[in-house]
């Protein structure tokens, strides 16, 4: 069957609300696409039930809004509350907090945030859930005449080419077998967690993987209904049977969505709870009622970010580039910001005026961002859903006198860590984007939010221009939306008029307004002059309009025409309350309570049971204190080389596509591009120390992934590291006590990584780490030489031509010293270009016929040919502190051959008796050198590459992919490679 072929401008995967919403923006802008869903109708899902502020803005612009609010059940005047207790009815209560407004409920305001009419919106957050969103925004697709939807049609594959002028062609299928193929400029994939797209495109997930078993149960009930009365809104509820969050969602039809978030190792109990949800819900009320329910789900949750939002011509967006556990609908919500942050973008590229660095700010601008929401996520979700309320609740239900105190903080501090969410969504700064013009001498890290602060409306570059009232205008956010819009405080349209020269000259299309100078104005927008996005953020500000070589230059930044610069990003030291920070009148106030009951009803002392009662508080705040520091993140699922037994390269290394790292808060994580093949890589797949691999892990040590060297991309960090960020392209050492890489992603120590050198593609890179800091531990550690000392050493290096000897050649030379070196016939020339001053070929000659004393002796050969070390020792000087390295130390044999203790002694024996006996007899010194990770080597290597003094050595037998890394090993195990083999990972 022939499959039909459809053009367009943009493909969009995914017909959820963020897939609907990119396509409803695109539309706004003219832009032609088609959208393919692989269901064929919307969800009947009750999730995401709220639709917030940001997302408000902008569906206020495409004119959605006012259809959303006449959906919705809670008006900006509705009043709401945040109850807690052991079930919904009034008799388990513990405490409550009523609200008098849904906007002050979910937005902290008005009564609670003075500036609820200057800096913060004209829209409010809706109780709207998904399901009654999708229906909406279809309704509006279907008319929309630059939008063509494609229901019941799943992506299968996709080619694309990422040059000037390239397309993206993907195929999409039908369940009945019908084929589409469809050609577009670029394409978006909405396709959530799951996503087709991120999995053909190569890209991977970090993150915390299967944090919760969710359950949700939709339900329907007059008799709950009744019960709730008059005060809808959020039910916090913990008992000892199940804990999660009642949450009225249409309080006039008598319709509840329950949400609970089980401990990941509580499946079994999830699929209990949901064979019976009627059960369920009656555990959840406090009694049985009468309900019907409408649906049921359950569902893991992850807490993960994409490696990486873009490949080529194809974007990420939504839980397809980030997945949380789900509060308030951020997931969703922050899925529609990442569609309009990318809508106009493309929209730009497309009509010619967006730079070739336009498109490259999405990720920039928006990955920081759901960094930061993922860790305010975590926390706020693990208070609501799981550690506060599942301990605490039955605790402070059974202590009747305190229950209030506890309680009504406890309340308070859910509500601020859910109020404190309105700083993510509306005090966001793209600091670390290439198209904003930040403002010399402010902050450029305010990707770093402070959630525990209020939100303040700020003016400035990378920040959403805050909402004031104007005089024709309930907003000025009524002002942008199609194109850059130009705001002139207070003056002139005719002001700043090179830069509306230069706009003109780009094409780039501007709008100016002039506005008046009132107080609610002036007291936000403080500056004269505001260039504004089509997304509403602020571009550039000033208080001078610019010259015309300055308007020049900032016409070229907000078009993209400037290459990111990658900028360290601050850490938020906490993103939520912790519950155990009580105030210290709770603190006293429990301690009193419990001090006088326990004296009056027990023959305690007063004084014990004074100290009975501090005991008892503290012991609370110990237990139940909420924190959420991962130690270890995982990558999703990913291609390695495993080694799974000991043997030959070809038997024992198995290629699997579903490994998993894993990365801690010192840890980069490294998409790696390229790895090196050492001979010590394949001596342990050939079991070379594996017995003293055994006893370090008390266990066989396997399955493990080898590779001792790297280059790629840095596409995480953990919390800890402070040298590297994002984007960074680096080579790395890798420890042989963890995974090494041999694999797509690796994580390494911050203290083993380097940038990479600038005039060296990745497999040259990769050629490089492990042997110079195997030369650099043995000539500059143990050696002590450096560029001021080593112009008058003689130095020999056996094996030459191999990838340790031919850098130690390059390093010795670039620092001045006379170098002779042994190698086989057919690698002279080469040892020579490198700046051997003399060569013997021990095919035909005897090194031990040199003349002449050294000052050193480097031996990279060792016990692999025999004699070699005793034949060396007498070509070194005597009594002139000459030195002997080895870098083939016979502990592993030994160890392998006489077991971890006998063959370590068997080791120090032989090596002590060889050093005293060279130190006592020739005054020589004797040392076996075992490389070790070192990132300050390589820092001082890249310096050395980059002068031209060292490059790196490949060898002939050429570079091999990942699917054929046996044939790798067996190259380097047959030996005389004539340089580094180097395995290349895409």
């Amino acid at each position: 069957m022939t499959a039909e072929s459809l053009n367009t401008d943009v493909l969009i995967v995914g017909g959820g609300p963020v897939g609907m919403s990119l396509a409803a923006d695109l539309n706004y802008r003219g832009v032609k696409c088609i959208l393919v869903e692989k269901k064929m109708d919307t969800t009947k899902i009750p999730k995401a039930t709220l639709v917030n502020v940001r997302s408000m803005e902008h569906f206020r612009r495409l004119g959605l809004a006012k259809i959303l609010k006449e959906k919705t059940t809670f008006t900006k005047d509705s009043s709401v509350y945040t109850v807690m207790g052991t079930g919904v009815l009034k008799s388990k209560v513990i405490a409550q907090l009523s609200y008098g407004s849904w906007g002050e409920a979910v937005d902290g305001r008005p009564k609670a945030f003075p500036y609820y009419k200057l800096g913060c919106s004209e829209e409010c957050s809706i109780m709207c859930p998904q399901l009654i969103v999708e229906p909406i925004l279809k309704e509006h697709l279907d008319a929309a005449p630059n939008v063509t939807s494609y229901w019941g049609y799943e992506l299968t594959g996709l080619v694309q080419d990422a040059r000037v002028g390239g397309q993206v062609t993907a195929t999409v299928r039908r369940p009945n077998g019908a084929e589409l193929t469809v050609n577009a400029q670029f394409m978006v994939g909405c396709d959530g967690g799951s996503s087709s797209t991120r999995k053909l495109i190569g890209v991977h997930t970090y993150g915390q993987f299967v944090l919760h078993k969710a359950i949700s149960v939709y339900f329907e009930s007059q008799e709950v209904k009744s019960i709730i009365g008059n005060k809808p809104g959020f039910y916090v509820v913990s008992n000892y049977r199940i804990s999660g969050v009642l949450v009225t969602v249409d309080p006039g039809k008598g319709r509840f969505l329950i949400y609970s978030l089980l401990p990941y190792d509580q499946a079994k109990l999830a699929e209990a709870l949901l064979d019976n949800p009627k059960k369920f819900v009656n555990d959840f009320v406090g009694k049985e009622v009468e309900h019907r329910v409408i649906i049921s789900s359950s569902w893991e949750t992850h807490a993960v970010l994409a490696t990486k939002y873009r490949e080529g011509r194809v974007f990420l967006c939504g839980d397809a580039a980030h997945q949380w556990v789900p509060v308030g609908g951020i997931g969703m919500n922050t899925g529609i910001v990442d569609a309009m942050d990318l809508s106009w973008k493309i929209d730009a590229v497309l009509k010619g005026w967006g730079g070739i660095f336009l498109l490259d700010s999405y990720m920039l601008e928006r990955r920081p961002l759901a960094d930061k929401t993922k860790s305010f996520v975590l926390d706020t979700g693990e208070i609501v859903g799981t550690a506060l309320s599942r301990r605490l609740g039955p605790l402070l239900a059974c202590l009747p006198g305190i229950s209030t105190v506890f309680g009504r903080y406890l309340v308070r501090a859910v509500r601020k860590n859910l109020e404190s969410g309105t700083n993510i969504v509306l005090g966001f700064q793209y600091s670390n984007s290439n198209i904003v013009l930040h403002r010399t001498g402010l902050p450029r890290h305010q990707d770093a939010l402070n959630v525990l602060t209020p939100f303040l409306p700020k003016a400035i570059p990378g920040r959403r221009a805050p909402h004031v009232v104007l005089d024709n205008l309930p907003t000025i956010h009524d002002l942008f939306g199609r194109d850059y819009t130009l705001l002139i405080i207070d003056g002139s349209t005719t002001d700043c008029r090179d830069l509306q020269e230069e706009a003109a000259f780009r094409k780039m299309p501007l709008e100016v307004h002039k506005i008046s100078g009132l107080p609610q104005v002036v007291v936000i927008y403080s500056s004269h002059y505001y260039l504004v996005r089509p997304d509403g953020v602020i571009a550039w500000c000033s208080d001078f309009q610019p010259n015309k070589q300055e308007a020049a230059r900032i016409i070229s930044i907000i078009c993209g025409d400037q290459k990111p610069k990658y900028l360290p990003i601050q850490d938020v030291s906490r993103t939520a309350i912790p519950v155990c920070d009580f105030p210290p009148v709770c603190e006293v106030a429990a301690i009193g309570y419990l001090t006088v009951l326990l004296h009056h009803h027990s023959p305690l002392s007063l004084h014990f049971s004074y100290l009975l009662g501090l005991y008892a508080v503290w012991t609370v705040k110990l237990l139940f204190a909420v924190k959420r520091d991962k130690t270890l993140t995982m990558v999703s699922r990913h291609k390695a080389s495993v080694l799974c037994s000991y043997g030959t390269p070809s038997t024992s290394l198995k290629l699997d596509d579903r490994y998993v790292t894993k990365f801690g808060p010192r840890d980069v994580l490294v998409k790696v591009h390229a790895a090196s093949v050492n001979r010590i890589d394949v001596g342990m797949s050939m079991g070379y120390g594996s017995k003293l691999i055994t006893a370090n892990f008390r266990g066989s040590g396997l399955p493990r992934v080898l590779g001792r060297d790297c280059a790629g991309e840095v596409v995480a960090v953990g919390k800890e590291v402070n040298r590297f960020i994002a984007g960074d392209l680096v080579y790395a050492t890798c420890p042989w006590s963890r995974d090494g890489s041999h694999a797509q992603y690796v994580a390494i120590d911050e203290e083993y990584v380097s940038r990479k050198p600038r005039n060296l593609n990745f497999i040259e890179a990769a050629s490089l780490p492990w042997v110079a800091t195997t030369v650099w531990a043995a000539l500059v550690e143990k050696a002590k030489l450096n560029p001021f000392n080593a112009a008058n050493k003689r130095v020999l290096v056996h094996g030459g031509s191999g990838g340790v000897g031919s850098f130690a050649i390059q390093l010795l030379k670039a620092w001045g010293a006379t170098v002779a070196t042994t190698c086989s016939t057919d690698h002279i020339p080469r040892v020579r270009e490198l700046g051997a001053d003399i060569v013997v070929d021990y095919t035909k000659e005897d090194f031990a016929s040199l003349e002449g004393d050294f000052d050193i002796v480097f031996d990279t050969v060792g016990y692999a040919q025999p004699r070699y070390e005793s034949r060396s020792l007498h070509l070194l000087k005597r009594f002139d502190n000459a030195k002997y390295l080895s870098i083939r130390s016979p502990m592993l044999m030994l160890v392998n051959r006489w077991g971890v203790l006998l063959g370590s002694l068997i080791t120090q024996l032989l090596t002590g008796v060889q050093v005293i006996t060279q130190r006592l007899l020739h005054g020589r010194g004797f040392y076996y050198i075992i490389a070790q990770p070192n990132g300050k080597c390589l820092d001082d290597v890249r310096e050395l590459v980059e002068t031209g003094h060292i490059n790196p050595t490949i060898s002939p037998a050429g570079t091999f992919p990942l699917e054929r890394i046996s044939e790798a090993y067996e190259t380097v195990r047959r030996g005389h490679t004539g340089g580094k083999v180097v395995v290349t990972i895409a």
